[in-house]
């Protein structure tokens, strides 16, 4: 019998190439079975060669994936501790714990638990065959730290390893030549890196050390560039620099003039990159000395306290009615800084040794010249108060405080504020305790008394027809505001700052308020230019009587004349409690 009897018929025969792709085939049909027989075993389960924060995790269900997970990373954040190396400084021992780590093994699992389940046939083959061979780079789980503690946990180590860049600069010698002090590269720790080698062991719970690596900072100005600057600024400073003011003058030293140059390199940013940010090499260019206007300003601050001084006007009194000068005024002086830096400049350029100051004079407002526009020749009131019976530092009291309002000028449309010319009241002022009525009592006070001062300008005001602004009259009746009047209610109290009698002088012109004390009579008499006065008309009670100790309420009126006309009525009503009511502490 023929023996091709039993051969293949010839287009039933495979070449070569075809039953390669044939074997080919059946192989990935082979692991088509298999891992869907893989896939098939682990329905509901982690695939195997999967992992979360560096633990094996194949083959478990999503729960217990998840109570691994969450055993396994707080025993960990509760014990563990990192050690950090670094160059020239000893090991630090970094406790976990410290870090306020936050890790969430749910999230974790479902990362995982998609690995060989999610994209198309191919995807889903590739990776779950990566788990199986450990090919597959798994992404860690999700874990947070606070940065700052791990910043602070290095700390130590950080300032010794860190060095500052110092940039090539200037000098002078004992002679008063020019030197250069040479540049100094700098060092410091790389925080990005050390944050994302500690963020890589937290996220697989490792224990391992870290390295800590540092970066140069080079020197951005070096002595070679500044050679030629050197020789340019040299002939400027041998010598000291003298600043002149009339006849004042001030010397400053070569070392302060070396001080005034500066060079503004854009290497200098480098200072205002964060620590966490990678380092980056800046551009170096050669530094442009130039003369800081900024610098030069500061020297001359120190000279202005020696130069300045605010105007002074003249301190008025009245003879004959009319204001005359009996302190002199003084005019205003300010170095105008920015002009007498130019000027400097200037000197600097012609190399010159002597410049001089540029300073501004400010007139005084009142003085000799301006005194007869000030309008002030006529009397325009007199407020009086009586205080007899008023003990000696109750009288003191009164002396001290009625003289800070002696000679007073008050500008046009000037709100007068009682208190603020007062001032501190205290005994460095010259006052002394005296009774003040204070919340529901009365007590002894520096000052007490006071009251008589703003209660008798209070009505000098009234009677020159000036607008009140602010008025508080007393918690209760006293006997020293009754007269002339015989019943009480034109009294104007004060505790500044709570407290304040204002009034505004709307005359137009200039107002100066003298005062008068004699025995225990006060007197207030504004001067100023007389278009208008003020009649007062009461006061009458509305209820109660002049018993302090019962409560009453009075009204008074205050006209406002003008050409002999009335034009305005004000109507001040005042309450006062029982005295009664304000027992004098102990």
């Amino acid at each position: 019998m023929d023996s091709d009897a039993f051969n293949l018929p010839h287009r039933f025969r495979l070449s070569t190439v075809q039953k390669i792709l044939v074997f080919c085939g059946l192989i990935i049909l082979s692991g088509f079975i298999i891992l869907g027989a893989i896939r098939l075993f682990h329905r509901g389960r982690l695939l195997p060669g999967t992992s979360a924060y560096g633990i094996y995790l194949g083959s478990t269900t999503r729960e217990e994936a998840i109570t691994i997970l969450t055993k396994e990373s707080a025993e960990y954040s509760r014990q563990a501790k990192i050690l950090v190396n670094s160059k020239g400084s000893a090991p630090t021992s970094l406790a976990v714990n410290a870090l306020g780590i936050q890790y969430d093994p749910t999230a974790a699992v479902d990362q995982v638990y998609k690995l060989g389940r999610s994209g198309n046939p191919v995807e889903q083959l590739g990776e779950e065959l990566g788990l199986l061979t450990g090919t597959l780079s798994i992404p860690d789980g999700p874990v947070s730290f606070q940065s700052q503690a791990a910043y602070q946990a290095i700390a130590p180590t950080y300032a010794k390893i860190s060095m500052p860049v110092t940039d090539a600069k200037f000098g002078l010698s004992p002679d008063n030549l020019v030197t250069l002090i040479p540049e100094k590269n700098g060092e410091r720790v790389n925080l990005t890196r050390y944050l994302d080698d500690l963020n890589g062991i937290l996220s697989h719970l490792d224990r391992t050390a870290i390295s800590l690596q540092s970066y140069t900072l080079p020197a951005q100005v070096s002595t070679q560039s500044l050679e030629e600057e050197r020789r340019q600024i040299s002939n400027s400073i041998t010598q000291p620099l003298t600043l002149k003011d009339g006849q004042k003058s001030w010397a400053l030293k070569p070392a302060e003039l070396l001080s005034w140059y500066t060079a503004p390199v854009t290497a200098r940013s480098i200072q205002k990159v964060r620590l966490t940010d990678y380092y980056r090499q800046l551009p170096v260019h050669a530094p442009s000395i130039t003369l800081d206007t900024s610098r030069i300003a500061t020297s001359l601050s120190t000279i202005a306290k020696q130069v300045d001084q605010p105007a002074v006007d003249a301190k008025l009194t009245i003879a004959g009615n009319r204001a005359t000068v009996f302190q002199q005024s003084q005019d205003g002086r300010e170095i105008n800084i920015p002009a007498s830096i130019d000027a400097i400049r200037s000197t600097i350029e012609r190399a010159s040794t002597s410049a001089d100051l540029v300073v501004n004079l400010t007139k005084a407002q009142v003085n000799d010249a301006t005194i007869d526009q000030l309008g002030i020749h006529d009397l325009l009131s007199e407020g009086v108060t009586y205080f007899p019976g008023s003990s000696a530092d109750r009288l003191t009291n009164v002396r001290v405080g009625q003289a800070l309002y002696n000679n007073y000028l008050l500008k046009p449309d000037q709100v007068f504020s009682f208190g603020e010319i007062l001032g501190d009241v205290g005994p460095a002022q010259g006052y002394r305790p005296g009774l003040i009525i204070l919340a529901d009592h009365e007590e002894k006070a520096y000052g007490g008394g006071l009251c008589q001062v703003s209660s008798t300008a209070f009505r000098a005001a009234l009677l020159a027809g000036l607008p009140i602004v602010e008025r508080v009259n007393h918690a209760f009746a006293v006997n020293f505001y009754t007269a002339p009047y015989g019943v009480p209610g034109i009294d104007a109290t004060i505790y500044y700052p709570q407290v304040d009698f204002k009034f505004k002088n709307d005359t137009g012109n200039y107002i100066l308020i003298q005062t008068e004390m004699v025995g225990t009579t006060l007197k207030f008499r504004y001067y100023g230019t007389k278009k208008k006065e003020g009649v007062i008309r009461g006061p009458n009670f509305i209820y109660g009587s002049n018993n302090p100790n019962q409560p009453s309420q009075t009204v008074f009126y205050r006209d406002v004349l003008v050409d002999g006309k009335v034009t305005k009525t004000d109507t001040f009503k005042t309450t006062y409690k029982s005295a009664l009511d304000y027992p004098v502490a102990d």
